[in-house]
């Protein structure tokens, strides 16, 4: 395993790392800076 090289055929690619789907909205982090909420200054 640590021996072989990682591929695509004999490694599974997991989920996409770079845009995971939130499975609970608010509780993933990843959320949070892929789509910020509207953010407003005050004053």
């Amino acid at each position: 395993m640590a021996t072989d090289p990682p591929t695509p055929s004999n490694v599974p690619k997991p989920e996409p790392y770079e845009e995971p789907p939130p499975p609970y909205p608010g509780l993933a982090d990843t959320a949070n800076h892929v789509q910020p909420p509207p953010y407003s200054e005050p004053g």
